[in-house]
């Protein structure tokens, strides 16, 4: 999704903490590349060079307005709650949204910002939570069993380009919690 944004005339970039340098392809200290799935496309490996950024490029792309139209946050292993306490992981988290919520892309309604597990405890059906803001959305509670493939979806909906793969015949995302992303 992030080539076919670049491959569209948009912007694309992936903030991944703990990454010892741009379109790491190696588990680094708390950077596990499994969690990055751009290092995985050996045909974009000079766009991941370019865009797929250490995490610290975050705050200030946000502040600055400059925010992707396709991005990814990816936290280390101790931010996201595998090697840390939920206490240690939920602080980076509020810091991260604090950061975007206070930037311009954010005050004028240009995104939304989704949080998800990339897997539960297994006791729960493989239930995860995953939660999304946007401005629009207040209180919307989604029972539709949602994927993956959803979760990418709207990556395309919102470049105005078809599903990839598997997102093609996935629920969307963006329907199920009510966001309007024509014409994004």
């Amino acid at each position: 999704m992030f080539g076919q944004a670049l491959a569209l005339g948009k912007s694309a970039k992936v903030y991944a903490e703990g990454m010892p340098g741009t379109c790491a392809t190696v588990s680094s200290g708390r950077y596990v590349v499994k969690h990055n799935p751009w290092a995985y496309y050996r045909s974009e490996r000079s766009s991941c060079a370019r865009y797929d950024v250490p995490a610290g490029e975050l705050g200030d792309d946000a502040a600055h307005g400059r925010l992707p139209n396709a991005g990814m946050v990816i936290p280390d292993l101790c931010d996201d709650a595998h090697d840390c306490g939920l206490s240690v992981a939920d602080h980076w988290l509020r810091t991260q949204i604090e950061a975007v919520m206070s930037g311009p892309d954010w005050r004028a309604g240009h995104l939304a910002v989704v949080v998800t597990a990339d897997e539960d405890d297994h006791g729960q059906d493989n239930l995860v939570l995953t939660t999304v803001a946007h401005p629009s959305v207040h209180g919307a509670v989604v029972t539709t069993p949602l994927t993956h493939y959803s979760l990418a979806r709207p990556y395309s909906e919102i470049l105005a380009a078809d599903p990839l793969g598997e997102a093609a015949a996935a629920p969307s995302m963006a329907t199920a919690f009510g966001l309007d992303v024509s014409g994004r």
